[in-house]
């Protein structure tokens, strides 16, 4: 895998920056965690790590910020 460590960070970069710093690991992406009615972005079980990405629009939009808080 080629990573450019200069590109600003996505959700997507994320993604292969996961893969690439747990190369044996199996990242789920945007799925219903157990039962709780919200999708983190990344979930690894084995690790027990769950992983959410704020985007610009999660500081900009009102609604966003209300619903994360929730969270």
């Amino acid at each position: 895998m080629n990573i450019n460590f200069n590109n600003y960070l996505t959700e997507q970069n994320l993604s292969n920056y996961l893969q690439y710093i747990f190369p044996n690991s199996n990242w789920i992406h945007n799925k219903c965690f157990l039962n709780y009615k919200f999708r983190p972005d990344y979930v690894e079980y084995s690790l027990k790590i769950i992983l959410e990405f704020d985007g610009p629009t999660h500081y900009t939009n009102p609604k966003i910020i209300l619903n994360d808080y929730k969270k």
